[in-house]
């Protein structure tokens, strides 16, 4: 997999970025996750809008599978990743799916396996 390389906005204004380039596939499960966290309405509630962490939107999800943060526009707060689950890490910038990068390459089947816990444990 190809190392990661952040776009410009992100490399001067982000500090978020890891060593990795995010496969596609991993982009397309943690959208599966942002569709099933706004079908919940987990954090409509709380935030007065149909958003989500994944979103460009201030929202914080935390629970003892995983955690998701938006971007933080906060430049004194050094936001280390967006998403994590056990050791994977992964951040983009502003929004799900721009300049992803992440800390290692997970095969496919832990990309099933990773989201239906975390699916999972949103439904509980």
């Amino acid at each position: 997999m190809e190392e990661f390389k952040p776009e410009l906005g992100q490399m001067f204004f982000a500090t978020n970025s890891l060593d990795k380039k995010c496969p596609t596939y991993l982009t397309d499960y943690l959208k599966q996750l942002d569709a099933s966290m706004r079908k919940v309405k987990l954090c409509y509630d709380k935030y007065n809008g149909n958003e989500t962490p994944f979103a460009n939107c201030a929202i914080s999800y935390d629970n003892d599978t995983f955690l998701a943060h938006a971007y933080d526009w906060n430049e004194d707060n050094e936001q280390e990743y967006n998403f994590k689950y056990k050791d994977l890490k992964i951040s983009w910038y502003k929004y799900l799916g721009r300049s992803m990068s992440c800390n290692f390459i997970p095969d496919e089947e832990y990309c099933r396996n990773m989201i239906a816990e975390c699916i999972k444990s949103i439904n509980k």
